[in-house]
Parts: C-alpha cells; sequence; structure tokens
C-alpha cells in the first residue's frame, strides 16, 4: 500500500515513523543519559538521519538507490550531509520554540515536532534531487 503513494508521501511516512524514534530519542538523551536540550537534540539527528535514510532506501527511492559497499557508504555519507542543512532548518524552529515559545509551544517535544515540519519540505528536495539519483546497478 505505501509502495503506491507518490514519492513524497512515502518520504513523509519514512519522516513520520522517524519523528516517533525522534522523541523516543529524545526522551532516552533527555532522562536517561541526562544531556542538556541541545546535546540531546545532535544525539537524535545521528540516530534518526540513518534509520530514516535507511527506510528511504527501501521504501521512497527503492529504483534509485546506490548498490555495492562503497556507493552505498557514499549516498549515506550524503544523505548526512544534505541532512545536515535540513537540521539547521530544524535546529533553528526547535532552538526558538524552546527560547521564545511559552506553555505548551516551549515544550522540547513539540519544539521537535515544529522543527521536524520546518525541515520535511528541504529535506525532500535535498534527498530527491541530490542523493537518490543514482540508476540501479550504479
Amino acid at each position: 500500500m505505501i509502495a503506491r503513494l507518490p514519492p513524497f508521501f512515502r518520504f513523509a511516512f519514512v519522516g513520520t515513523l522517524g519523528f516517533g524514534l525522534d522523541l523516543a530519542v529524545l526522551w532516552a538523551s533527555l532522562n536517561v543519559l541526562g544531556l542538556d536540550r541541545s546535546s540531546a537534540r545532535l544525539v537524535c539527528f545521528a540516530v534518526v538521519v540513518t534509520f530514516t535514510w535507511a527506510m528511504n532506501r527501501q521504501l521512497t527511492f527503492p529504483e534509485r538507490r546506490a548498490h555495492g559497499p562503497l556507493p552505498v557508504l557514499r549516498e549515506w555519507a550524503h544523505f548526512v550531509t544534505v541532512n545536515s542543512v535540513g537540521l539547521g532548518v530544524n535546529y533553528a524552529v526547535y532552538a526558538a520554540m524552546i527560547s521564545f515559545g511559552t506553555g505548551l509551544f516551549a515544550s522540547p517535544y513539540v519544539a521537535a515536532g515544529g522543527g521536524a515540519i520546518a525541515g520535511l519540505f528541504f529535506n525532500y528536495l535535498a534527498a530527491s534531487r541530490l542523493v537518490f539519483r543514482t540508476a540501479p546497478g550504479g
């Protein structure tokens, strides 16, 4: 069923799964590891960017993914690099909500959601045009 959706919606689905993982890692980073809010977001990025890369290879861009150990590693590194810019967008919104938000909007969990939405469109364009562009076998 998911495979029949247009790529943007598959990407958003993977992003939704990633957001759930993001919240779980954020909670663990804050409450188990005792990290500050900013450090916790960096841990989240490292975990979630790898998860979403792997899922997008399988669900969103299966016909355009790289093949072979070195090309796959390059693809992952390229995904991390372009998503680092998306992280900047995501983190700017998160930090603004934490710093200037009140009540519910100052919650790190709500702020994480705001950041995720802000980065969605940039990350899709970057993934579809800059990362997953390899022909099968390439």
